[in-house]
């Protein structure tokens, strides 16, 4: 199906800037750097054990590798566990073996390309598969990994057919989906710096004693080593992220268990990035809801207080700094139970919220512990789907940011005016700061 007729079949335009924008990335994977000109190097029996036709079967490969290109941003994250911050992923079995399964009379090779991926050192094993907790990991070798990011045109027709089929499919997604739209419609307006003008800036900032929203230090390392430098972090890894993250062009809709947020290139930049992006030129201010998830949980899980829930209050009952109870608010409530009990705000929320945390442990005891978290993303999108078509109507621009909007300074009031009306009807006692 054409891009034209996707479009017709939602009823949605194809915008001449949305269709350049295809053209140039149709077919195309984001790759980890050097990885290419490694498979250079598999005899031919290695790769006609994986496909008949020696183009294909490396094109094949790149794909398996492809999966390990968002690795390094992912390490560098707030929320990365431990096993991410070493650049280990979890690779769904099912999920590879449809990514380079080309015949139905023949297995997939996907077993077959990581055991040869783990012979030729580009990628390592990590923890096994564990009924119920996760598949197998794997990450990339020390010699890739952190290497930076580049752009592939697949050359095979048959790849080529097959990657098409899956842009397809992820595209009838974005079309379906309000907030997805909206960023589609974005991506081509939205202008990143560049390396050089990020770096000025990051390194501006560093000499300013700028920190990130979690308190840690700006450095430029300029050949110095990462570990002289504890809680810090770093303007080349900043400028390693934004790099990748312009590679991405379409959004995509994560899966229900993370309540099918859209990702996009923007929501994922590090918020210090932020300041330097423009949208049809205009600088852009946020409109974040105050205390969202906390909010939310509250709702949703039976809060008994009828008061807004704040970082500032929550910080004061217990003695604690804002940013502390900022930070910890991040997590709280996605932690299983057992963790939870360890957190400074668990004293806040068990003295005055006993049946919200009583209600919350029968969730987490019945449903397991990312019950809590699956839920505020669920509610979350809906409430910014709901803002984001309410914005659209108006034709005022917006950028999505999870629980964020951003938009030019002469739009921010009645942005903020119509999400606190949203947040009013669903019942929330939460505004928008």
């Amino acid at each position: 199906m054409t891009l034209e007729q996707l479009f017709q079949e939602h009823d949605l335009e194809l915008t001449h800037e949305v269709r350049e924008m295809f053209r140039e990335n149709r077919s195309t994977l984001i790759l980890p750097s050097k990885v290419e000109a490694k498979l250079k190097y598999i005899p031919k029996t290695e790769l006609l054990s994986i496909d008949s036709d020696e183009e294909t079967a490396k094109e094949l490969i790149l794909i398996i590798l492809s999966n390990f290109s968002d690795t390094f941003y992912k390490s560098t994250t707030n929320y990365a566990t431990e096993e991410q911050k070493d650049g280990y992923k979890v690779l769904n079995a099912e999920i590879l073996k449809g990514q380079v399964k080309l015949y139905s009379n023949k297995t997939s090779p996907y077993n077959t390309i990581l055991k040869l991926l783990i012979k030729i050192g580009i990628i390592e094993k990590g923890r096994n598969y564990s009924a119920e907790l996760r598949s197998n990991e794997y990450r990339l070798t020390k010699t890739f990994f952190g290497k930076g990011t580049v752009k592939y045109n697949i050359k095979t027709d048959v790849l080529r057919k097959k990657q098409q089929r899956v842009e397809e499919s992820n595209l009838r997604k974005v079309l379906a989906c309000p907030i997805a739209y909206n960023e589609l419609l974005n991506r081509p307006k939205i202008k990143f710096p560049t390396e050089e003008e990020a770096k000025d800036y990051l390194i501006e900032l560093s000499k300013n004693g700028i920190t990130n929203k979690r308190g840690k230090k700006i450095i430029y390392l300029n050949k110095r080593n990462k570990e002289d430098f504890k809680d810090s972090v770093f303007v080349e890894d900043y400028l390693q992220i934004l790099s990748y993250l312009q590679k991405i062009v379409l959004p995509f809709i994560i899966s229900d268990n993370g309540g099918n947020r859209v990702i996009t290139s923007f929501n994922f930049l590090p918020s210090v990035l932020r300041p330097l992006i423009t949208v049809d030129g205009q600088k852009l201010c946020e409109a974040d809801y105050s205390c969202l998830h906390p909010n939310i949980t509250q709702f949703i899980y039976g809060g008994t207080n009828n008061e807004i829930i704040t970082h500032n209050k929550v910080a004061e009952y217990l003695g604690i700094t804002r940013t502390e109870a900022k930070i910890e608010h991040l997590s709280f409530f996605n932690k299983p139970w057992s963790t939870m009990m360890y957190s400074p705000l668990f004293k806040y929320y068990a003295s005055n919220e006993m049946t919200m945390m009583a209600n919350i442990y029968k969730s987490k005891e019945e449903y397991g512990y990312k019950q809590t978290s699956k839920d505020c993303f669920h509610f979350e999108t809906e409430i910014m789907r709901d803002n984001v078509k309410e914005m659209r109507s108006k034709g005022i621009t917006v950028v999505y940011c999870f629980d964020a909007l951003y938009t030019p300074k002469n739009t921010l009031e009645e942005v903020r005016e119509i999400m606190n009306t949203t947040a009013l009807e669903y019942g929330l006692l939460t505004t928008v700061s």
